[in-house]
């Protein structure tokens, strides 16, 4: 469902102004590759028996340095890539998440 209302909406960002579709979706992207290497070491984390702080602190940095780069490197072309629309696009995705979180706890 999310990926439909992403593509839909870029589309028509872009008909209004082209870095604006290209700054919703390149946001869109770096979440969507966020989203896949928490799930990963998240999966991978459950499976082990202890604790390892070098993978979280790699985790975590890696993590950071996506979101910084991404918007840093908006900033640095924003002729192309209007870095207002990045930072709607990492508000969006948290405003979904704490909604699809606060559901998912009234149900338990």
């Amino acid at each position: 469902m999310i990926n439909i209302s992403v593509i839909i909406i870029t589309a028509i960002l872009y008909l209004i102004e082209p870095s604006y579709g290209l700054g919703w979706l390149y946001g869109w992207l770096f979440i969507l590759i966020r989203r896949q290497l928490r799930y990963k070491y998240l999966n991978y984390v459950s499976n082990e028996k202890t604790f390892n702080i070098g993978l979280f602190i790699l985790y975590t940095v890696l993590s950071f340095a996506i979101a910084v780069g991404t918007i840093y490197l908006s900033f640095m072309i924003q002729k192309w890539i209007h870095p207002v629309l990045v930072l709607v696009a990492y508000i969006v995705d948290y405003i979904m998440r704490s909604i699809e979180r606060l559901s998912q706890s009234k149900k338990e």
